[in-house]
């Protein structure tokens, strides 16, 4: 996977463990919409779903996921539903009531998500 490919956001992927590695990515996507980053985050994935069985990814997205209408998010999260990624983020990341910042995984189970107010940003 070249990271030079990957232009229209930022990420960092840390493989853990050895017998069963399971790969986590932290991302961020500026907030100007680039035309380009829908088929980069497909390329994305899709080099690490054959790779991995258990995936991990979060980070701050500046996607509206709770307005529909928005930019980019009927577009991605299609995306998020034909790669089979578990949205676990379900309430409001952003002081604004926006949900900006976004957990995905793909073969993980996870129970528990909480949001807090860690009072460095805005969201």
């Amino acid at each position: 996977m070249n990271a030079d490919h990957f232009f229209s956001f930022e990420h960092q992927l840390i493989i853990v463990g050895l017998i069963c590695p399971r790969s986590i990515v932290l991302v961020y996507r500026p907030p100007k919409m680039h035309k380009d980053f829908i088929t980069q985050f497909v390329d994305l994935i899709s080099s690490l779903l054959p790779k991995f069985d258990r995936v991990l990814i979060l980070g701050d997205f500046n996607i509206q996921v709770c307005c529909p209408t928005k930019p980019l998010v009927s577009e991605f999260m299609n995306l998020v539903d034909s790669f089979n990624l578990t949205l676990l983020t379900t309430g409001p990341t952003h002081k604004l009531g926006h949900t900006l910042d976004l957990v995905l995984s793909s073969g993980l189970p996870i129970c528990n998500i909480e949001i807090f107010d860690a009072c460095l940003s805005d969201h």
